[in-house]
This record gives C-alpha cells, sequence and structure tokens, in this order.
C-alpha cells in the first residue's frame, strides 16, 4: 500500500486515527474560522464587493492549485512538506463557504452541520471498526464516482432537474462508502506500524474534503425539503 510523504517524516505514540481525524478538525477549524471572518468582514464592511469578487476568484484558482499541488505534486513523491497546500486549501475553502450565510439560515446550517457529523461519523465508525476487507468497496466507490462526475457533465448540456437529483442523491451515497473506505485504509496502513505526520495529514485531506462534501448535500436537500424542492 502507498504510503505518501515518507520524507515529512515525524512520528509519535499518538493513534494514528486519532492524529488523522486531528488534522481533520484542524481543516475545518481553519475553513469555519476564514469564512466567518469574511463573512464578518462584508458585514461591517471592511470588505467591499469588488475586493470580495477579486478573493472569491483568488480562493477558487488557490483551491484548484493547491489541491493539484497536494495530490500530483512532488511532495506527493516524498520531497517537500504537505502543511502548506493543506492549509492553503482549508482556508480557500473557508472564503468560498462564507457566501453560504447569505444563501440559507444560520439554523438550517448548524442543522446540515449537526446532520453531516452524525452520517460522517457512523460510516467512519464502521469502517474503523469492521472486520471485513473494504477495498473491493472502495474501488467500486471511486469507479461509481467517476460514473457519476461524467453523467453530471453530460447533465450541463442535457439540463435535466430530475438527472441533476439523482446525480446528487448518487454522489452523496458514494461518499458515504468512500469515508467508511477512507478510514479502514487508515487502519490497514496502521496496522503496518506508526504513520507520519505527512501520512496523517495526506489522509486527514481526504476525509475533510469528503466531509465538507456530505455537508453541502445534506444543505442543499434541507433547504429543497423546505422550500418544496424549489432550491
Amino acid at each position: 500500500m502507498e504510503r505518501p510523504y515518507q520524507a515529512y517524516a515525524t512520528t509519535s505514540t499518538t493513534s494514528p486515527l486519532v492524529k488523522v481525524f486531528t488534522w481533520m478538525a484542524v481543516a475545518l477549524a481553519v475553513t469555519a474560522a476564514m469564512a466567518l471572518a469574511v463573512f464578518f468582514g462584508i458585514n461591517v464592511g471592511l470588505i467591499s464587493e469588488s475586493v470580495y469578487g477579486g478573493l472569491m476568484v483568488g480562493s477558487i484558482i488557490t483551491l484548484i492549485i493547491s489541491y493539484i499541488w497536494f495530490l500530483f505534486g512532488g511532495i506527493r513523491r516524498g520531497v517537500g512538506n504537505p502543511t502548506i497546500p493543506f492549509f492553503l486549501y482549508a482556508g480557500s475553502m473557508g472564503v468560498v463557504l462564507s457566501t453560504l450565510p447569505f444563501l440559507y439560515s444560520v439554523e438550517m446550517i448548524g442543522t446540515a452541520f449537526g446532520i453531516s457529523a452524525f452520517v460522517f461519523g457512523a460510516f467512519a465508525a464502521y469502517g474503523a471498526t469492521t472486520k471485513t476487507s473494504l477495498l473491493g468497496l472502495g474501488q467500486f466507490a471511486f469507479v461509481a464516482m467517476l460514473g457519476l462526475i461524467v453523467l453530471s457533465i453530460v447533465n450541463i448540456f442535457m439540463g435535466s432537474a430530475s438527472m441533476d437529483w439523482f446525480i446528487s442523491f448518487g454522489i452523496f451515497g458514494v461518499v458515504l462508502l468512500i469515508v467508511a473506505y477512507q478510514v479502514w485504509f487508515v487502519k490497514q496502513i496502521a496496522a503496518s506500524g506508526d504513520i507520519t505526520t505527512g501520512e496523517a495529514m495526506y489522509l486527514a485531506f481526504s476525509l475533510y474534503i469528503s466531509f465538507i462534501n456530505i455537508f453541502l448535500r445534506i444543505l442543499r436537500f434541507l433547504a429543497a425539503s423546505r422550500s418544496g424542492g424549489r432550491r
């Protein structure tokens, strides 16, 4: 099994799962803090519309660059430190998500986050405790995700609302399967010894993206249910 970020190899006696989920929590905290800071800045007039527009474009570009850097850059081959793309991505995601309070109520956002944490936790717990190999499940989930992404691109030209909802629910279900597989994968790495800080950050990054995906899907489902499916 591949073990990325060997060069950034500080180890400790902390449980591998605890290390991974700690880094995931750090990423979520950075995202939340950045989102709140930007939203507050807009509300009090510290950030103008033009500045916010530029900040949003810059954040989207940074998201793309840091994602590619994190997954396919030299650090994946053990050269360098994953910390920079890790925090760049989390911070940029916070700027992008700062739009949510303008679109949804605080109550709805809080409810979506709570449901997301519960659902994510349930599938993560399954991955952490199951005695069954989830390798096949993971392979199926990633292939299914690829198919749904292709279908979503096709639907851009079709413009089918029903297909859009099918894709959205499909991606939601597949991401949950991926979460279970990802946590199971952490267990398999841990079985061969302690994981490095770089590996923990790499795995936390994957779980962080899955959690954000789950949260946004649930938020959309809640909004649609309260508006009669119009959103």
